[in-house]
């Protein structure tokens, strides 16, 4: 090649380098009219800043890393902290018309219904929220808040301790008199996600669900993560546990696993939402098009996590929600049955 061609192929690569860098994220995601329209808006807005508790520190940040990298030009500035935390930094910012968050992400159910009763959330519809799961769907308040995280509750056994042949199959495995004295659970008055699940199988069985369990002496810990602990080293066999804490253990070797029930595993949502006086709303609505979005389920399923999409690909660790039989508790039956649940399990466990 003489060097008119080889001036010419360098300007022809120098100028394909220059339309992949103009055109941005068109040249790494797939984008509608509408989410296009959205991402010139916040290049303008330039930033945005969210606050979470859904997740590690370290995880988050990756979330927001992931963003920027698919939308070029806008910055997303991550604060992760405590549920109650950023809902009474929230709440004070509210109150002196001071509100620096655009996007407002946490389990905590009633932190959302409280600001929706004060008309604190920007209505908006996600395009992307139509391919969440279908178990998911039903946690989304439409056009208030959706569920861009998920924490499925379900059986954990310590496989040094417990059989092939002896694994429990559903949630009344564990009133099983052969695991007396050998069951782990939460306590609903400390852990939400225990009294949910302890709504749910009240909801599923009936209250003799929890007298029978009780019959079989199960060591109640604060956390289901204490459930966790306790088959790790032993001291218990199986347990009522979060499918994510088990399935990093398994992955570093550890002696568990999951048991998915057949009565179906239960599902915990965490939402996000936009407050209604969001200083970068286009920003913030665009962040909520890519929480939603099959990139990003593509991204979670890579970090071990459960992506929320019915399309999402197989997570490295475990399985997408698609694969077995869950269930969620509906909002409305969580709020008004809670401290109900809590008293009449603590008269029922004596603790």
């Amino acid at each position: 090649m003489g060097m008119r061609g080889i001036a010419a192929a360098l300007a022809a690569a120098i100028f394909g380098m220059g339309l992949v860098a103009s055109t941005g994220a068109s040249a790494q995601v797939q984008m509608s009219d509408g989410v296009k329209a959205l991402y010139e808006a916040a290049k303008k807005e330039r930033e945005l800043t969210w606050v979470t508790s859904q997740s590690n520190a370290e995880y988050a940040e990756d979330v927001a890393k992931d963003f920027s990298r698919l939308y070029p030009g806008v910055t997303v500035n991550m604060i992760r902290t405590t549920g109650q935390v950023q809902f009474q930094r929230l709440t004070q910012e509210m109150k002196s018309n001071t509100v620096s968050v655009d996007a407002y992400s946490t389990y905590e159910e009633t932190h959302l219904v409280e600001l929706k009763k004060q008309n604190a959330i920007l209505n908006f519809k996600p395009e992307n929220a139509a391919g969440l799961a279908d178990s998911l769907k039903q946690i989304a308040e439409e056009g208030y808040w959706y569920p861009t995280a998920v924490s499925p509750v379900a059986i954990g056994i310590n496989t040094k301790l417990v059989p092939a042949d002896q694994e429990p199959k559903s949630w009344p495995d564990l009133y099983d008199p052969k695991w007396k004295g050998q069951v782990a659970i939460g306590h609903p008055g400390f852990s939400g996600s225990a009294g949910v699940w302890v709504m749910a199988m009240e909801k599923l069985y009936g209250w003799d669900y929890m007298e029978k369990l009780a019959k079989n002496e199960p060591q109640i810990g604060r956390s289901i993560v204490d459930s966790v602990n306790l088959i790790l080293s032993g001291e218990r066999k199986v347990a009522m546990v979060p499918i994510a804490t088990v399935l990093e253990s398994e992955s570093k070797g550890q002696p568990v696993k999951v048991i998915y029930p057949a009565d179906g595993t239960l599902v915990l949502g965490g939402s996000s939402l936009i407050p209604a006086k969001a200083p970068h709303p286009n920003a913030a609505k665009l962040f909520m098009e890519y929480l939603m979005s099959k990139e990003h389920s593509e991204f979670t399923a890579g970090q071990g996590r459960i992506p929320l999409r019915a399309d999402a690909p197989k997570p490295t660790l475990g399985m997408p929600l698609s694969a077995y039989k869950n269930f969620v508790l509906p909002t409305e039956h969580a709020l008004s049955n809670v401290n109900r649940i809590k008293e009449k399990f603590r008269d029922t466990f004596g603790i």
